[in-house]
């Protein structure tokens, strides 16, 4: 159906979300991450993943397919005042925390 004549029961079908990959020095390298299988795409066996976005962040925002048509999420979503990650870590890291104006 076109969009402007899609119900809310329309909605409820899975779509494929891409999603950016980080490639940071203290991620897994490889096939060995996580990450890097999840992204779905060609995995470079000496290149370091590290993080994999599913938001809508402007430094990488996901892309839902939709109907053979890629789609910024945030177009059906809105902003995400959240950033999910998937980490895949070789080094050991600190804990980080990024609160915003509002929560500082």
């Amino acid at each position: 159906r076109p969009r402007s004549h899609r119900t809310q029961h329309d909605m409820a079908e899975l779509a494929s979300l891409e999603c950016p990959v980080q490639n940071y020095a203290w991620g897994k390298i490889g096939s060995s991450s996580a990450v890097a299988q999840m992204s779905g795409k060609q995995i470079d066996e000496k290149q370091p993943y590290a993080e994999l976005w599913m938001g809508t962040h402007h430094k990488g925002a996901a892309k839902l397919d939709i109907d053979g048509k890629k789609e910024l999420l945030s177009k059906v979503t809105g902003d995400l005042p959240y950033l999910f990650k998937v980490l895949s870590v070789a080094k050991a890291l600190s804990i980080q925390a990024h609160p915003d104006k509002k929560t500082r």
